[in-house]
């Protein structure tokens, strides 16, 4: 996946940032039946690199269907893109497992009484949400008895865990995924409800 994003770039002369968010963008778009005038839209300036992108979301599926497990995060950090001078860090996925399952207990036991929301205030990647979603019953899911969200201040993390939770097919699960400015005083509210992970 690096090695075709990297491809892309050369191929349209965009910085590594533009074409992982435009990648993010498009993948978004292709999944979710975007076509027409906007399809054109999102894709203008990409003709290019259209093969690799396509490429690039092919691996991405392929990844997704082995399970819940993070593939943007890496890819993001392979690229050099996240920077620690920023207190940005990506949790690897062996790390987001072990302390999902420190919490599921709690967290399967509420959602059996009640619908619980789960909520990442530094989403990243939605590493956290995806190995939550790993470690719980998959009936609770179905049965939408637990609700993720997640807020990041860095657009590209909110695109790739938005990405990550419509591969890993969590957005009928989902609330919200956004940037903190973008929060309604409502969804404020309810999100100072939530389980915080």
């Amino acid at each position: 996946m690096v090695a075709s994003l990297i491809t892309a770039r050369e191929r349209t002369g965009l910085s590594t940032y533009d074409i992982f968010d435009r990648f993010l963008t498009v993948s978004e778009a292709a999944l979710t039946g975007v076509r027409g005038p906007e399809w054109r839209q999102l894709s203008a300036g990409l003709e290019k690199a259209l093969p690799e992108l396509q490429r690039a979301l092919g691996t991405l599926l392929y990844e997704a269907m082995g399970g819940y497990h993070d593939v943007l995060g890496p890819c993001y950090s392979a690229l050099g893109r996240c920077d620690s001078r920023f207190g940005q860090f990506f949790t690897p996925w062996s790390a987001a497992r072990l302390l999902a399952q420190v919490v599921i207990g709690d967290c399967v036991r509420l959602a059996r009484k009640q619908q619980i929301r789960i909520f990442d205030p530094a989403c990243g990647s939605g590493v956290m949400l995806l190995a939550i979603a790993d470690a719980l019953p998959q009936s609770l899911l179905r049965r939408r008895r637990v609700i993720f969200a997640g807020v990041d201040i860095d657009p590209l993390c909110v695109k790739m865990t938005r990405l990550n939770l419509r591969l890993h097919h969590l957005m009928a699960c989902t609330l919200l995924v956004k940037l903190p400015h973008e929060l309604t005083a409502h969804e404020r509210r309810v999100l100072a409800t939530s389980i915080s992970i």
